[in-house]
């Protein structure tokens, strides 16, 4: 599905892999006050995506990540969501900067960080060596 597009798989492809990777990668997040959030439509409840706060190894700053079914695409809903966060780590975990990483061919999620404010800092590489355009937001700037 094109939701899927430019997320990374982590090689879950199996119940067991899935929550092997849940325990390991998502759960101790929660425990920090990160983590994912589950978006939904408001009116009818449905879950059109995820949006929260994720501590890589490889990352110097706490990273914003969001994915959205293609129905949500478009409408708002992820900038409404990741504006939230954002007021999250600014006021509660008083962050003094979020970072938010995409590959160059994503648009999309470009032009979301544009609209959030944040800026292109550079491009780096993950730990399995593909680019990424990393993106900053100050926070605690009012």
């Amino acid at each position: 599905p094109a939701w899927r597009k430019f997320i990374r798989q982590h090689d879950v492809n199996s119940a067991p892999a899935a929550l092997d990777y849940l325990e390991e990668r998502i759960f101790p997040a929660y425990e920090e006050g990160m983590g994912f959030w589950l978006v939904a439509e408001k009116s009818s409840q449905l879950p059109i995506g995820i949006c929260g706060l994720v501590k890589r190894p490889y990352l110097e700053q706490v990273d914003l990540g969001f994915g959205f079914l293609e129905l949500a695409w478009g409408k708002g809903f992820a900038r409404e969501a990741a504006l939230s966060v954002i007021e999250y780590a600014d006021s509660l975990l008083q962050l003094p900067e979020l970072w938010a990483i995409t590959v160059a061919e994503n648009a999309q999620s470009i032009t979301l960080l544009e609209k959030l404010s944040f800026s292109f800092s550079k491009t780096l590489s993950n730990p399995e060596g593909e680019a990424l355009e990393l993106y900053s937001l100050r926070l605690g700037v009012k």
